[in-house]
């Protein structure tokens, strides 16, 4: 049935909000500039990119992405603490280390990963356990692979 609406309202909003919310922040900003200050500041400078306003443009955009998801979990779950984002904290950070510090499409790969493993996990373990869980699999991938699975090795600069 075409115009239906199903799920909760949460779920509408997400639905709602995904395909509109793609790249459109990063196509604002030259694709380069980011990267290209992290190693040549100097050199970016000279070539007009302004510094200060790539890294404003930056830390204004991962703190509010990170507010707006915090009020939309909290709406999801009727309160707010300080402690609420803890687990969402862990997962991603477990996902990014799987897929490789600094590879965007790792961390996508290692956050598909992720999440099949732990359903997996709570559907023939336990569900409770899921998040200890998730800290063996960031353990087990530090021990045995640490740049990641798509991560590759650098020499380090003297």
């Amino acid at each position: 049935v075409l115009g239906a609406a199903e799920g909760t309202p949460f779920q509408q909003l997400v639905a709602t909000m995904l395909p509109s919310a793609r790249t459109r922040p990063l196509e604002l900003a030259p694709r380069t500039a980011p990267a290209f200050l992290r190693h040549q500041r100097e050199t970016a400078t000279l070539l007009g990119i302004n510094y200060r306003t790539v890294v404003r443009f930056i830390f204004i955009i991962g703190p509010g992405l990170g507010g707006i998801a915090g009020v939309m979990v909290g709406a999801h779950y009727g309160r707010i603490s300080f402690t609420m984002g803890w687990v969402y904290a862990l997962k991603a950070f477990t996902a990014t280390i799987m897929g490789g510090i600094g590879n965007i499409p790792g961390a996508m790969i290692g956050g598909l990963i992720l999440g099949v493993l732990e359903n997996m996990f709570s559907y023939y373990v336990s569900d409770s356990w899921s998040d200890v869980f998730v800290t063996l699999v960031l353990i087990v991938v530090l021990v045995f692979r640490p740049t990641g699975l798509l991560g590759e090795r650098r020499a380090d600069k003297v």
